[in-house]
Parts: C-alpha cells; sequence; structure tokens
C-alpha cells in the first residue's frame, strides 16, 4: 500500500469518528441557567463540514476566533447567526478545540445564540465548562488511538465492527456508563483528604503521633478497630 493510499485511508476513518463524535454530544437546545453555547464563524464550519463530507482532501486550519473581533478587540458589528456564526455546545467546541486547536482570541460563550447578548463569565458556567472540556479530551484521545490503530488496515469499517462488539460490557454496562463514572472520580474524588500507607512488614509497637499526623491518620480512627480485630504480630504469626 502506497503513502498516498495510506493517507486517504486514514482520512477517511477520521471523517467517519469525527462526524459520529461530533453528532453524538449534538444538543438542540440548552439550560441557560448552569449551560453555555459556544459561537463558531460558520465559514469555519464550513471548511470542516467540507472535509468531512470528502468535497475538501485536508482538515480544517486552527479555528479563527479573531474572526468577531476588530483589530482594537471589540466586536465586529452586524454579524448575524447562520451567515457569520453558528452554536455548538460546551463538548462539541473542545472536541474542536483538541482536534483543531485555536488561535490565542477568548472564545464567544453565550446563553442564547446571539453573539451581542451578555458575555457569560466562565465562573457561571464553571462546572459545565469543565465537565465538557474533560468529556471532550477523553474522547479525543480515544479518537487519536483509532485512527493511528485503524488508518490502513480496514478504516471506518474495522471500527463499526469493534463498536458494536464494545458497546455492552458484562451486566449490560454500556462504555459511556464507565466513561461517566470514570469522569465523575475525577471531578469530585480525592476530596477527602484521605492518604494511604503501605506496610512493609507487622509490628507490636504502635506508631508513634507524629507518624499518625503525617500520614493523616488519628488516634481514634486507630482504636475503632483494635475492639473488635486482634492485629497480627510476629509473636502470633511465630505460634
Amino acid at each position: 500500500m502506497s503513502n498516498i493510499e495510506r493517507t486517504e485511508r486514514t482520512y477517511d476513518l477520521r471523517r467517519h469518528l469525527e462526524s459520529s463524535l461530533i453528532l453524538s454530544h449534538d444538543t438542540p437546545k440548552i439550560n441557560p441557567m448552569h449551560e453555555c453555547y459556544y459561537l463558531l464563524p460558520t465559514s469555519w464550519l464550513n471548511s470542516w463540514s467540507s472535509f468531512i463530507n470528502s468535497e475538501s482532501p485536508q482538515p480544517p486550519p486552527r479555528i479563527p476566533l479573531n474572526y468577531f473581533l476588530t483589530l482594537n478587540g471589540d466586536l465586529k458589528p452586524d454579524l448575524k447567526p447562520i451567515t457569520h456564526y453558528r452554536a455548538v455546545n460546551s463538548t462539541q467546541y473542545h472536541i474542536f478545540f483538541n482536534l483543531y486547536s485555536a488561535d490565542s482570541s477568548p472564545p464567544q460563550i453565550r446563553s442564547t445564540v446571539d453573539l451581542y447578548s451578555p458575555e457569560l463569565s466562565n465562573e457561571k458556567v464553571k462546572e459545565y465548562i469543565k465537565s465538557g472540556a474533560l468529556k471532550a479530551r477523553v474522547e479525543v484521545n480515544r479518537l487519536l488511538i483509532q485512527v493511528r490503530e485503524g488508518g490502513g488496515i480496514g478504516g471506518a469499517e474495522k471500527f463499526e465492527r469493534e463498536e458494536v462488539e464494545e458497546e455492552l460490557f458484562c451486566w449490560c454496562v454500556t462504555r459511556d456508563f464507565i466513561e461517566r463514572v470514570i469522569e465523575c472520580l475525577f471531578r469530585c474524588g480525592n476530596k477527602s483528604g484521605v492518604k494511604y500507607k503501605q506496610v512493609t512488614e507487622y509490628d507490636d509497637e504502635t506508631y508513634e503521633d507524629e507518624e499518625d499526623e503525617e500520614e493523616g491518620y488519628e488516634d481514634e480512627d486507630i482504636e475503632c478497630f483494635e475492639e473488635d480485630i486482634e492485629m497480627p504480630t510476629r509473636r502470633n504469626i511465630d505460634k
């Protein structure tokens, strides 16, 4: 197989995966109380669409967020929805961003599909944006691995077979459910400050107070176990 054929197969697989990924996260509406839209130039989305539909041989360039701004940093006047820009949700935006990157201009974040409506601060929709960014990073990493491994050896057909085979895990647990659990662990886990200590050998002597404090343990935490369970020592092991 020539390099040209391998590149074409890789692009075919990438087109299929990107299109499926973006559509899978499509949402017709958002809740403006805690969600938001990201506005993207229609011209850039048309370039992406041309690549996805094989009308263009090359992927689009990075996202030109400066499209919305004048040289002074103000919003350009008279830009209209659909004609000049379209809205995507947080996950879709971060998928595009992880795949293509963007210039250094700030993204246009709104609660409605209106460039001239009040701009939302990241703090107001912080959790929504954080969740979308994390989900997109996981999905894009998986996509890139599939493109690298599947390009030139069966392409999209190979991926479709694997996707059907791996859709359900044991006990009817889906991949999406597992990924959401992992996402929650990253977002909510490790808030209690729990630390773990590896014990290499049993000893009759109790830990000194300084060691307990360094490892995050309290005396009362250890006493609750001593009432019910006899801790193994070298002496009663030798018996």
